[in-house]
């Protein structure tokens, strides 16, 4: 049997609330203010976040851009080494020219001696000068032997007239009626640059 008395515990009750302690009030403060000038700096897209939200075109056509880009820089390379190398290669052998030009002038003298020598003594010395002329000229040398031709004075180096003709070399009018009426020693080029002219005597072509 239920428990009527008013004095009695009471079954499913609720505690009651114990009483607020006196103290302090209970203060909600906001949040802490930074500051001027010390926020953070909006922050920067990423790329590659950029390029996914861009739409697919944009995508490709920025990526077209960038391709042309870089095979204008790869041609612009290319051109200027193969630009280098060609410039090299001519400068190398413009020196190997230069040097083996040298040696033969200084040769000159000796196939000089031996191509007179061939002539008083064709037996003894005739196959040494052919011998040594032809290996010269597989080097470049080119003989210049202007008989019964217009006087150069660009390859031609003139020496005494024939006797009772005068020749004037620096009158333009006469010099080119001169022709080439003795060839005193053959002279040389290699490889079309001159090395040597070749001493002649002139005659009036008239």
């Amino acid at each position: 049997m239920d428990d009527d008395r008013p004095d009695g515990p009471r079954r499913n009750s609720l505690p009651v609330p114990a009483e607020r302690r006196p103290g302090r009030p209970h203060v909600v403060t906001s949040p802490r203010a930074e500051p001027p000038g010390t926020a953070e700096p909006p922050s920067t897209p990423d790329p590659a976040e950029v390029g996914a939200s861009a739409e697919p075109g944009e995508q490709i056509s920025r990526l077209q851009g960038e391709r042309d880009a870089h095979l204008e820089t790869l041609r612009r390379v290319t051109a200027e080494f193969d630009n280098y190398r060609k410039r090299m290669l001519r400068e190398q052998t413009t020196h190997l020219d230069r040097a083996a030009e040298g040696l033969l002038r200084e040769l000159l003298p000796v196939l000089d001696a031996v191509e007179i020598g061939a002539q008083h003594n064709p037996e003894a010395l005739g196959a040494v000068h052919k011998q040594l002329q032809q290996t010269l000229a597989a080097e470049g040398l080119h003989r210049i032997d202007p008989l019964h031709e217009p006087f150069d004075p660009a390859e031609h180096e003139a020496a005494q007239s024939e006797p009772g003709t005068v020749v004037r070399l620096r009158d333009d009018d006469a010099q080119a009626d001169a022709v080439v009426s003795e060839v005193l020693r053959p002279g040389y080029r290699m490889h079309g640059h001159l090395i040597r002219p070749a001493l002649v005597r002139v005659a009036s072509g008239g």
